[in-house]
Formats: C-alpha cells, sequence, structure tokens
C-alpha cells in the first residue's frame, strides 16, 4: 500500500496496487459514468436556474422605481397602519385637549375661590374694624356717662 505525505495509507486498486482516481476509467455504460454524468447534468441545472435568477433580480434592481417584494407586501399594511396611527393621533389630541380643559377650568375654579375667599376675608376684617370702633365709641360714651354721673 502507498502512503501519503501525513502517514495515512491510501486505498489502492487490488489488482495493480495504484490509489483509486477519482473518477472511475471505462466508456459511458459504466454506472459511475451514469452517476457523474446525473450529477453532472443536475448542477448544470441549479447552474442556469441560479443565473436566471442572478440576471432576473439585477434586472429588478436596474428598474428606476424598484420595491423589493417583501418592501412590497408591507407597503400594502401602509394604509392601515397609518390610519390605525391618525386615529390614535386623533384620540392622544383629544385627551390633551380634555386634560387643558379640565385645568383650565380648575385655574378658573380656584382664582375665582380665592377671589371669595379674599373677598370674605376683606368683609371680615371691615366689620371686625366696624365692631371695634363701635366698641371703642361705646367705651368713650360710657366714660362720659360715667363723668357726668
Amino acid at each position: 500500500m502507498a502512503r501519503h505525505a501525513k502517514g495515512t495509507q491510501a486505498k489502492t486498486h487490488s489488482s495493480t496496487n495504484r490509489p483509486f482516481k477519482n473518477k472511475p476509467t471505462g466508456d459511458a455504460s459504466t454506472p459511475w459514468a451514469n452517476i457523474l454524468s446525473t450529477i453532472e447534468h443536475t448542477m448544470q441545472t441549479q447552474i442556469e436556474a441560479n443565473t436566471k435568477k442572478v440576471k432576473k433580480s439585477n434586472e429588478e434592481l436596474d428598474k428606476p422605481n424598484f420595491v423589493s417584494p417583501s418592501l412590497r407586501r408591507k407597503s400594502l399594511k401602509w394604509p392601515k397602519a397609518e390610519t390605525s396611527l391618525r386615529k390614535k393621533l386623533a384620540n392622544m389630541a383629544q385627551d390633551r385637549d380634555d386634560a387643558l380643559g379640565k385645568l383650565q377650568r380648575t385655574m378658573e375654579d380656584y382664582a375665582r375661590h380665592r377671589e371669595e375667599h379674599q373677598a370674605a376675608n376683606r368683609a371680615r376684617e371691615s366689620t371686625k374694624s366696624m365692631l371695634h370702633n363701635k366698641i371703642s365709641t361705646l367705651d368713650t360714651a360710657l366714660v362720659t356717662a360715667k363723668d357726668k354721673i
């Protein structure tokens, strides 16, 4: 048996003591020739199919307004998505307007109540001042009356 450079033995043909070749020798009627021609034909068919796909892809990419099939499928969903987003945006705007309206009413209520409280405080202070004036007038009148007695 023959040895390879890495130290392994190569398989050899028993009658000639020569290593097997990758493809058998003989005419086209042998089984190996049929298998090889079938494999070769299959490979050639695959190469032709792949070449056609590549050419078709290149032609599509060369088109000025090319849209890939996956992008085309996605683009069919865009109007629905746009409508959905517009509805969400409208709802958000409505919520914002409602919140701003509520805030405005709250601020107006607070201002009104503050003015009412301030008016009530002014009235209370005015009443208190008036009562102090009356008390002081009555005290003065009482002192004067006592002095006369």
